[in-house]
C-alpha cells in the first residue's frame, strides 16, 4: 500500500508546488505539505494538486482523506472546504495550539 507519495506541479521546468499524501491507516490517507512557491500563488496550482491526490487516494482504495491545518490559514481552509472537506474532532494528539482537523469522505463503503 501507499506509504508516502509526493506530487509536484511544474511551470516552465520549475517546481512551483508540491503536496504529499501518506497512509494514515487501512482506510484513510492524510494530506500533508501543500506548498506553492511565492509568485505562483493564485494560479490554481493548489486546486490541481488537491485534485490529483484525491484521485490518487481513490485509485489506491482509501475511503477518506484527513488533514490538519491552523485556524489562521483561512485561504487554505476555504480551499479544503471547497473540495468537500468537513471539520472534525482531532484525529491525533497535536501539541500545536489552534490546529483544525478536516476529513473528506471519498464515498466508498
Amino acid at each position: 500500500h501507499l506509504e508516502v507519495r509526493y506530487t509536484y506541479d511544474h511551470l516552465n521546468d520549475k517546481v512551483v508546488g508540491c503536496i504529499a499524501l501518506r497512509r494514515f491507516d487501512q482506510n484513510s490517507a492524510e494530506l500533508k505539505r501543500l506548498y506553492i512557491r511565492n509568485g505562483f500563488r493564485g494560479l490554481g496550482i493548489s486546486k490541481r494538486l488537491i485534485q490529483r491526490v484525491i484521485q490518487d487516494a481513490m485509485d489506491t482504495g482509501y475511503k477518506s482523506i484527513l488533514l490538519d491545518t491552523l485556524e489562521t490559514m483561512k485561504p487554505a481552509i476555504s480551499l479544503y472546504t471547497s473540495f468537500g472537506f468537513e471539520e472534525i474532532e482531532s484525529y491525533y494528539d497535536n501539541p500545536i495550539e489552534g490546529a483544525k482537523y478536516f476529513k473528506l469522505d471519498l464515498g466508498k463503503d
